[in-house]
């Protein structure tokens, strides 16, 4: 097998990081943890409090944000956007036992958290790996390309590296331009939509700190720092898209003969995206999986929006196969 891409949007990381239909009630919850352990950050908190209200009337916060490019409101989106950053890094930390108190053991299903990092991450590279005693090699060159911003993928593979070494180290020695990691030649990771970056990022374990957040908010009256978190259409100039990362992640969707596509619903906002990784000369004569609850949904999406056959029909047809299984990321038996 020549290589092998994995895809991930948000329901790869629904363990640990919020989905678009639970993210208005867990960012909410985000500004009660806020309120209950008595920041004194008064200008923070009305930031997120006044994101919360905005967000709850909109599909998504994508949508939302969208809404800002159109209207040119820079200094907005950038005031959110740290809002948004602020807000990821507490999901990675957040003292795990104090948030299920906060909850009232964990009862409330639309916010209930189980991991700060989701561990199908680190299972699924795992199974990837040869079994060889002291060495992380894969069965074949692998790349994966990600639209969460979230750390889970990233830190997976630093576990398995070096995980002696502090994560900003870690970030230093593979991290090749703002959304693309190279980690020698067996492995790339494409983040479409940046991730998340601050340089007090040191581990992920949960603190224990019910101020620890204080830490990073500091650094956001630094008018200098702007959080790499960006969506798709902001990369939109001369009518197409330009952006070395997306085309990074193209070249590797031609070059896989297996493409494993785990909770990404080819939203309509990342359309114009989506319609360049997916052409067809970049999925033919392909096998895809497509794992998510949702599946046939999103085989429908393939076919009506895409334009792609979901029956084979000619040799040229790419093999569709749906998987609903969540409690682990799949890895197809070709691999080996």
């Amino acid at each position: 097998m020549s290589e092998v891409t994995y895809v991930f949007g948000a329901g790869a990381s629904c363990k640990s990081m919020p989905l678009v239909n639970n993210f208005y009630e867990r960012f909410n919850f985000f500004n009660e943890y806020l309120r209950k352990t008595n920041y004194d950050r008064q200008e923070f908190f009305n930031l997120c409090s006044d994101f919360s209200k905005n967000i709850k009337s909109h599909l998504s916060f994508d949508t939302f944000f969208k809404k800002l490019f159109h209207q040119n409101q820079k200094e907005k989106i950038l005031l959110y956007k740290k809002a948004l950053l602020i807000y990821f890094i507490f999901e990675h930390f957040v003292d795990l036992d104090y948030y299920e108190q906060l909850t009232y053991n964990g009862q409330d299903s639309e916010i209930k958290k189980d991991y700060n990092i989701d561990p199908r991450y680190e299972a699924l590279i795992a199974g990837l790996l040869q079994p060889i005693e002291g060495l992380s090699e894969f069965y074949s060159k692998m790349n994966c390309i990600t639209w969460n911003y979230d750390l889970n993928l990233i830190q997976a593979f630093k576990n398995f590296y070096m995980a002696d070494i502090s994560y900003g180290d870690f970030i230093g020695r593979f991290h090749i331009s703002p959304n693309e990691f190279h980690f020698g030649n067996q492995l790339k990771v494409f983040h479409l939509n940046g991730f998340i970056n601050h340089n007090k990022l040191i581990n992920l374990e949960a603190t224990g700190r019910n101020d620890f957040l204080n830490d990073f908010i500091d650094d956001l009256k630094n008018p200098d720092f702007k959080p790499l978190l960006k969506f798709a259409w902001e990369d939109h100039k001369n009518g197409k898209i330009e952006s070395p990362c997306l085309q990074g992640a193209v070249e590797a969707l031609k070059r896989s003969d297996l493409i494993v596509v785990i909770g990404y619903s080819f939203p309509l906002y990342n359309r114009l995206f989506d319609r360049q990784l997916f052409s067809w000369e970049n999925i033919k004569r392909k096998t895809i999986y497509l794992q998510d609850p949702n599946g046939q949904d999103i085989l429908e999406i393939l076919k009506t929006d895409f334009e792609i056959k979901t029956q084979i029909t000619t040799k040229e047809d790419p093999k569709l196969i749906v998987s609903r299984n969540p409690n682990s990321f799949i890895i197809p038996s070709a691999i080996f």
